[in-house]
């Protein structure tokens, strides 16, 4: 089997016998036109604010979305990072422009021995491609270890989809008990992606909370359901915690956008 991008972004994936039984099977993926933005993709002023404060501060991001959306918003993110030759990003299988300071490092091998090397770094922010939800739990372990700026994605169709695949990926990994309180201090933001009338958009940003033993969305913005391609979101905004947090290390969220 051959997976690899190419300069220009191809991605190309390639089967050859014994694999398959006929003499090669390939597919070839090309952008389809320019990458869009993270500005694009948030729709409004208010979603790209919460959004550029979280990646300054480093916080860790859980993107949730069909596989063309997610990976579209992964790489918007991705390019609105700090260009600051000192600030390190490690990418594992997530397509990221040429900068300084990238370590691309292909997803082979065994995952949590992977994640381990890739902490080792200390990278700034560390990119990880959906890697079928085996890399979940050890992300999880990752992050609750000390690494910082994590983006990822799992497919979901919502907030709190997102959430329950992240449990059913990792608790058999974790334990029932010891799964909530891990996410919930590792998770800073759930953020999902889907296809609108205009392209795609985000829908839904949450943080983790806890209800009774279960984990579910506490919404910082989100479309309305009836009309996903509105403009017009509701943005609560940020828990006072996690604008605490952001403020720390970053300019903050402004305070409109804090949830009182």
């Amino acid at each position: 089997m051959v997976d690899v991008r190419l300069p220009d972004g191809t991605h190309l994936t390639a089967l050859f016998p014994p694999m398959t039984s006929a003499p090669v099977s390939a597919v070839i993926r090309k952008s389809q036109g320019p990458d869009a933005t993270l500005s694009d993709l948030a729709g409004t002023s208010d979603v790209e604010k919460v959004l550029t404060a979280a990646l300054a501060a480093r916080r860790n991001i859980l993107v949730g979305g069909d596989p063309q959306s997610a990976a579209a918003l992964v790489a918007a993110l991705a390019a609105a990072l700090p260009s600051a030759p000192e600030h390190r990003v490690v990418s594992v299988g997530v397509p990221v422009k040429a900068r300084t300071g990238l370590l691309e490092v292909a997803p082979a091998g065994e995952v949590g021995g992977l994640l381990r090397a890739v902490a080792a770094f200390r990278a700034h922010h560390v990119l990880v491609a959906s890697l079928g939800g085996a890399e979940l739990p050890e992300l999880l372990l990752c992050m609750a270890r000390g690494q910082e700026g994590v983006i990822t994605s799992v497919g979901a169709r919502s907030a709190a989809e997102a959430l329950g695949r992240l449990r059913a990926f990792s608790v058999n990994a974790i334990g029932a008990g010891a799964l909530p309180a891990l996410v919930m201090s590792t998770i800073d933001l759930v953020v999902v992606v889907g296809p609108t009338s205009v392209g795609p958009r985000v829908i839904e940003i949450a943080e983790p909370k806890l209800e009774g033993d279960e984990l579910a969305p506490a919404f910082v913005a989100r479309r309305p359901e009836s009309n996903r391609s509105s403009l017009n979101l509701d943005v609560p905004g940020v828990s006072q915690r996690l604008a605490a947090a952001i403020a720390v290390v970053a300019d903050g969220v402004p305070p409109h956008l804090i949830r009182p």
